[in-house]
């Protein structure tokens, strides 16, 4: 099974410019949870989800290195940092950059660290634990900006739905 690790990052109630949070989660070999950790970066223009998510995935860096871990899996749902960070994407700049910095010579010591991409759903753990780091006032902001952007996604999804049906009864009738 390996060493595993999951990482996530948020920024509100304004993304950039809010309160800026993550959360890490530790398993070893046997499922068993050897770190569960969140960190509070800040408010401010300097601030974004992707400061959050780098921050993130730099505590899990450390974590490792510390442990004289080399060998482990983690997860994180930032394509941004996913990307970046497994070298298929370049870094340019934004609010990010001194985080990305930091975390590539984080990864650097660590070669045999696999980094993979998995949908929010699959990140809750971590998520809950960034909410929890959250200040009162941003928490609530943030939870309700993601409600918000999944129920607009549904509606995305529902009328994309109508839309191909409407075709098809066209051709069809």
């Amino acid at each position: 099974m390996g060493i595993k690790c999951w990482f996530d990052g948020g920024c509100g109630p304004r993304n950039p410019g809010g309160h800026a949070t993550y959360g890490v989660i530790v398993r070893d070999e046997s499922g068993k949870q050897i770190l569960a950790a969140n960190g509070y970066l800040g408010k401010g223009p300097q601030m974004s989800n992707n400061v959050a998510e780098y921050a993130g995935i730099c505590a899990i860096f450390e974590f490792l290195i510390s442990n004289n871990i080399s060998q482990a899996t983690i997860y994180g749902d930032s394509k941004l940092v996913v990307k970046q960070m497994t070298r298929k994407w370049k870094a340019r700049g934004g609010l990010y950059f001194e985080q990305y910095k930091r975390a590539s010579l984080l990864r650097d010591q660590l070669p045999n660290v696999v980094i993979k991409w998995i949908p929010r759903e699959m990140n809750c753990e971590a998520d809950e634990l960034a909410a929890k780091a959250m200040p009162k006032g941003g928490l609530n902001s943030l939870s309700r900006n993601r409600e918000l952007i999944r129920l607009v996604n549904e509606q995305r999804a529902d009328q994309r739905e109508t839309e191909r049906r409407m075709v098809m009864d066209k051709i069809f009738s």
